[in-house]
């Protein structure tokens, strides 16, 4: 349900970027306690056999859910990218859900550089712009 609130509440976003900014912005803000849960949930299911495939069918709904609103917005929009729908769906949540458990291993809330990390990876990913911008140069570092 949460990520569904994320995507409606971004389904009219002007760029991809904007879209994934939004979409981890609202995850990892309002929906943070949601979110936290499922990523503490996916960690204890390794060691709870009757949560594993409530976690396991949870977690393929998720994906499933994930491709066909990427799938969706792709049609309705007109936007490209160098990805698939679903591989642009399993790097988000991997980038997601790795940064939910972060923040709740640190005891730490949620800032802008985290939507704006994720958002970088993924519009770097599917533009082919690999180059990074912040690495030092041969003359500052001989």
């Amino acid at each position: 349900r949460t990520a569904r609130l994320a995507e409606q509440r971004t389904r009219e976003s002007a760029t991809p970027e904007a879209h994934a900014r939004g979409l981890v912005t609202y995850l990892l803000g309002p929906g943070a306690k949601t979110l936290t849960m499922y990523a503490e949930a996916m960690l204890a299911a390794r060691r709870v056999p009757a949560l594993q495939q409530i976690i396991v069918t949870t977690h393929a709904a998720l994906y499933d859910a994930g491709e066909r609103a990427m799938a969706d917005t792709f049609t309705r929009t007109g936007w490209t990218v160098r990805a698939s729908p679903g591989e642009i769906t399993r790097g988000f949540w991997a980038a997601v859900l790795g940064l939910a458990l972060e923040k709740a291993a640190l005891g730490a809330s949620f800032n802008e550089a985290d939507a704006d990390a994720v958002t970088l990876m993924l519009v770097r990913l599917n533009t082919g712009d690999l180059t990074p911008t912040d690495t030092p140069t041969d003359q500052e570092h001989p």
